[in-house]
Order: C-alpha cells, then structure tokens, then sequence
C-alpha cells in the first residue's frame, strides 16, 4: 500500500511541473481561505472566530468524527465551493451552475464508506464518501435558478451495489438555502441463489446503517428482522418450507432507534421456489457501480487511468467520455484535481 501512495504521488508531482495550479476561495462571514492547493504543510492559523490547525497536506477526500466534531479531509473533499452569511440572505455556490442563485444541502445516513450519487434532473452533479463508521454523508449543489428541480439519491456499497433511488421534486421561488435531512438511504441487497429448492434455506444480504433493524420482505410480506453489524453487513437467511412453488421477489428496509428514522425500501432481488438450488455469483462486481476511478474498466485504478485524466486535464471531454467522467470521477464535466483526488481514494495500482 505504502508503494501504491508514493507511486500515484510521484504522478499528481510530475504532472504539476506541467500544469499551473489552479484554486478557488472558500470563504465564510468570519474567515476565508485564499486560493487553497494541494500542499503539505503544518500550523495554526487563528481569528477570533475560528482556529485552523495543521489542515493541511490531504490529497485524497475522507471524512474523521466523534460525536462533537466532523472533519472532511481537505478542500478536494466538497464537489460544490459554498458562501456562507449570516443573515441567511442566498449566498453562492459553485460546481452545479455558477456564483450566485440558490444552495441545496443533503444530509443522512447510508452505510460505512458507501459511495452517494446525486443526481439533478437525472445528471450526474455530485458524489461523496460516506463516513467509514457512521455512514453519514453531505452533498451540496449550488447556483441554482429559481425553478422546479428534480433530485435523485442513491449509494453503492463496498460490493459495489446500489441502492434504490429517493426522488425530491423541489421548488425554488427565489434565492435561498435549502436543507434536506435526515436522509435514510434504502439498504443493499442479493440473494444466494436464482432458484431454491423449497424447504431449503436462502440467504438475503447487503449493506445498510450500523447497528439497524433491517426487515425482510418476501413480495410484500414480512419475514422477520434481523439486526445490522458495526460496519453495516447484515443476513437474512429464510427457510423457504412455507413458500408454494413459484416467483419471489425480496426487499429490505432499515429502522435506526437513534432518531427513529426508517429508509426506503430497498430495489428487489427476484428468485424461484422450485426443485433445485442455482447458486448466484454474490462476490464484488466491479462494473456494476461503475468502478469509480477506473477510466478503462479494467476494475484496477492504476498509470493507466491516471495517463487517461491526464490527456483530458482542462481540455472539453467528447462526448464519451463525458459519460464516464459522470460516473466515475467527479461528475462536473471537467477533469481537475478533485478528480485526481478521487482516483487516489480508489488507487490500486
């Protein structure tokens, strides 16, 4: 792992020798941070209203908390630049339409380091990394017109599965900030086998919240509960002996006691009851989300990738790859260095 990170480093250096850095103020009504780039450095900066200590030197997106603090690593972590004031008077935004017009905030819970896709209007305008322990995530999109907008949710877990997609239709009169919260992502999830034989066990798996009630649903009906680990795993294992012979379909929904808060249902998984067993391939598919980073899909994030950015540094994307930037970089339409930040997230070498 230590060789991967000093090779992909020596890479983002030798391209900086060629590329001038580039960077955008971050700024809110009691301080502001002038033209932030990658840098590795170490100190105090202080104000009256706010302390800045050794935040420097991060080169790939993440998030470190407790219950009284949230870091997220670094200016490359936010795909949207925000301008905060305190009279709550519209303030700004970047990457999702521009300076200026009106900021939508989404907040919640997924599962632990899963991958959450907003989408506006069915495009792709952001991603973020959940939180490794707690699953929460933050995305921002900024500049909006006053209008109607539609807005999509969704996130892929460590088996690069996704959930099912919850939909906003949200109305902006005019310039303002909108929160969204309490966001319940649906779990994940597969079963063991296509066909099961009747009176023999299947299992239902997938990712959700730490420590949930996940229920199992069997085309509609309830087929009892069982509770989530610490890194957002859960089973279900259904003994199939009260089942008649045919087609099923099984879905889950989580419930977390902290905030009595319910997700949506998650997208079904389909089987038979029939005479024989017909295992499934339940293993990581690495196409299924995507792969983020991997430009040649190839499920490696490597040189090859990274020479692949490279060419389209700064330069108009075809229209081709277009679509594999929205899916597996940042989403914006260009390739920068919150791309490349990315793709160190996902280095495999």
């Amino acid at each position: 792992m230590e060789k991967r990170l000093i090779i992909f480093v020596a890479c983002i250096l030798t391209l900086a020798f060629f590329i001038p850095a580039e960077a955008t103020d971050f700024s809110g009504a009691n301080f502001i941070s002038r033209d932030p780039v990658i840098d590795v450095y170490g100190g105090n900066s202080t104000s009256s209203n706010f302390q800045n200590i050794i935040a420097g030197g991060q080169i790939a997106i993440g998030e470190s908390s407790s219950s009284n603090f949230i870091l997220r690593a670094g200016f490359l972590y936010f795909t949207t630049t925000t301008t905060s004031t305190d009279d709550g008077g519209g303030g700004g935004g970047g990457g999702g339409g521009g300076s200026g017009g009106s900021i939508i905030n989404f907040s919640g819970t997924a599962f632990p380091s899963g991958i959450v896709t907003l989408l506006q209007d069915a495009q792709v305008v952001a991603t973020s990394t959940a939180n490794s322990l707690s699953g929460q995530f933050y995305l921002s999109v900024g500049g909006l017109a006053p209008g109607n907008y539609i807005f999509g949710i969704y996130a892929s877990d460590l088996d690069c599965r996704r959930s099912s997609i919850i939909s906003y239709n949200i109305d902006i009169p005019s310039a303002t900030t909108v929160n969204v919260t309490n966001i319940f992502i649906s779990p994940t999830i597969v079963v063991s086998k296509s066909e099961v034989s009747r009176g023999r066990i299947i299992a239902a798996f997938g990712y959700t919240a730490p420590v949930a009630d996940v229920s199992l649903f069997i085309s509609g009906a309830g087929y009892g509960q069982v509770q989530s680990q610490t890194n957002g795993r859960y089973f279900h294992y259904l003994n199939t002996a009260p089942l008649s012979l045919g087609e099923y379909s099984a879905q889950t929904r989580a419930y977390m006691p902290i905030g009595a808060l319910t997700s949506a249902i998650s997208l079904g998984e389909d089987f038979v009851v029939g005479s024989q067993d017909k295992f499934k391939s339940t293993g990581s598919i690495c196409g299924l989300c995507q792969g983020k980073g991997d430009l040649n899909s190839d499920c490696r994030v490597d040189l090859v990738d990274f020479s692949i950015a490279a060419f389209w540094w700064m330069r108009p994307l075809s229209p081709a790859f277009q679509i594999i930037e929205a899916q597996r970089l940042n989403g914006d339409g260009i390739i920068d260095l919150t791309d490349f930040s990315i793709m160190a997230y996902y280095w495999t070498g």
